[in-house]
């Protein structure tokens, strides 16, 4: 019987741990999302200056080649 009770209170820490993990993941959630948010804006401007950049290198060699023509 005591081993009953002793897997029984095993196992509702293990719920109480998970619950409490679940609780801090919750919480933090905001924050994560906002982190992602403002990675994801910092990558779409750097991947936009990238494709500016290889646009302008682009006409520079189409204009180099109209004008050896």
């Amino acid at each position: 019987m005591d081993s009953m009770k002793e897997k029984v209170f095993n196992s509702a820490k293990k719920v109480d741990k998970y619950h409490d993990e679940l609780i801090d993941f919750v919480y933090a959630l905001p924050e994560t999302l906002d982190n992602f948010e403002s990675d994801y804006e910092m990558i779409e401007k750097d991947l936009m200056q990238q494709y500016d950049y290889n646009n302008n290198l682009l006409l520079q060699l189409i204009s180099a080649l109209d004008n050896k023509k």
